[in-house]
């Protein structure tokens, strides 16, 4: 791995690392959804969502649709083709994980065993 390759892995992980990120994009993988379903089913208060919804479509992860035919107004959020990408990529590190990763990981300044 390059510089580069180090310094684009390093912005790519940056983006998604905050606390909710990964919550907020996996919420929206069964399709759109409004500001209040959403924020029920991460457990997020109304404004820190609003922050997050706002990176994430400030990143190309997340769309945003204004429905004016309805009263009152409705804004729905959904994942862009790059926020179904990021979760496909995120999947197996997850599955990684999960499969034992777990407990192999070295503590700080600790030698692995082989």
């Amino acid at each position: 791995m390059n510089a580069n390759d180090l310094q684009a892995a390093h912005s790519a992980i940056g983006l998604v690392s905050k606390k909710w990120d990964l919550f907020v994009l996996a919420s929206l993988q069964s399709g759109p959804r409004g500001h209040s379903e959403t924020a029920r089913l991460t457990g997020m208060d109304r404004k820190q969502l609003t922050r997050v919804l706002r990176r994430l479509e400030d990143a190309g992860l997340v769309s945003r649709r204004v429905d004016i035919r309805r009263s009152p107004i409705r804004v729905w959020y959904g994942l862009t083709a790059a926020g179904w990408q990021l979760l496909g990529l995120v999947a197996p590190f997850a599955d990684w994980w999960q499969q034992g990763a777990e407990g192999q990981v070295c503590e700080p300044r600790r030698t692995c065993p082989a």
